[in-house]
């Protein structure tokens, strides 16, 4: 009788063992729900990096640009992400406020806020024509047609 057992045992050790692989296979980096969200915020948190840097030194390469809707000089082989902008915009003491703004998936902000170590020059727009610094949480106003959500590189050019 004791010869009964052992199928029952060997089907449950059997799935035991796929439980504990399909366990070890949601462990590895990047697997998952949980996983994709963490690489797509990644993904967009470079993008905007990217797309705000070279919103900044397209403004600051031409002295004077002053535009809503000014064009960068993207990195080779990047295409502009959608939903991105850039804007300079005369300021009132002097010089310009330049934005480069990049709509992001949740999570970006700590990924940027990370890659560029604590930045200043970073913002979110929480509410129309308000953004918060993602390093200190103070609040500035914004031009109001940047979209909430956005993550904003925002930089006072003298020229």
């Amino acid at each position: 009788m004791g010869y009964l057992i052992m199928p029952i045992a060997t089907v449950l050790f059997c799935l035991g063992f796929v439980a504990q692989l399909m366990q070890l296979s949601q462990a590895a980096p990047g697997a998952g729900v949980p996983g994709r969200m963490e690489s797509a915020a990644a993904v967009t948190a470079q993008q905007a990096q990217a797309y705000g840097a070279a919103c900044i030194s397209t403004a600051g390469a031409t002295p004077g640009l002053v535009g809503a809707s000014v064009v960068p000089v993207l990195p080779s082989g990047m295409v502009t992400p959608a939903g991105a902008g850039c804007m300079a915009v005369a300021n009132p003491g002097g010089g310009r406020d330049v934005y480069g703004y990049v709509r992001v998936s949740s999570g970006a902000s700590a990924a940027l806020l990370g890659s560029t170590q604590g930045s200043l020059a970073w913002f979110r727009v929480r509410s129309q024509g308000t953004a918060v610094n993602i390093a200190t949480g103070v609040a500035y106003p914004v031009p109001a047609t940047i979209p909430v959500g956005s993550l904003v590189h925002w930089v006072q050019l003298n020229t």
